[in-house]
C-alpha cells in the first residue's frame, strides 16, 4: 500500500464487518464489474494485514446492549441521530428499486444521505471504543 510506503498506518473502521460488509466485498470484488475493483486476492491482503478493523468486538467487549448491537442500535446510545425519520439498508434496497422504476432522483439523494449518516454513525462509534 502506498501509505505504508511513507510509514503512515491505515485502518479502515467498520461494524460487524465479519459477515455483512466482507462477503459482500467479496461478493463485489468477484465481479471485476468495474475499474479500480480490488482483486478477491487484493481484498484478502487488505482484510488479513488487519488494516479492517471491526468495531463490534469492542463494542460487546465494553458495553451490555439488551437491544442488540446493531449500527442503529449502538450509534444512537452514543448520541448520534439520523437524518432520515426510517434510515436502514432494507428501506434503501426498495428507495433504490422505487428510484429505478420513477426516476425520481429524490430517493437517490435519500439513500446517500443515509448512507452518509451510516458513516458517521461508525465514526461515532469509533471514538467511543478505543
Amino acid at each position: 500500500m502506498r501509505a505504508e510506503r511513507h510509514g503512515l498506518t491505515v485502518r479502515i473502521c467498520g461494524h460487524n464487518l465479519a459477515s455483512t460488509e466482507t462477503s459482500h466485498l467479496k461478493r463485489i470484488a468477484e465481479t471485476n464489474s468495474a475499474p479500480g475493483l480490488p482483486t478477491l486476492a487484493g481484498l484478502a491482503e487488505f482484510t488479513e494485514r488487519e488494516r479492517y478493523v471491526d468495531l463490534l468486538s469492542g463494542l460487546q467487549a465494553r458495553w451490555i446492549s439488551n437491544g442488540g448491537y446493531g449500527l442503529k442500535v449502538m450509534a444512537l446510545t452514543h448520541g448520534f441521530s439520523w437524518g432520515d425519520a426510517d434510515p436502514s439498508g432494507l428501506n434503501s434496497i426498495d428507495w433504490y428499486t422505487e428510484a429505478l422504476e420513477t426516476g425520481d432522483p429524490n430517493l437517490i439523494e435519500r439513500i446517500l444521505a443515509c448512507n452518509h449518516d451510516d458513516c458517521r454513525a461508525t465514526l461515532a462509534l469509533r471514538r467511543a471504543v478505543p
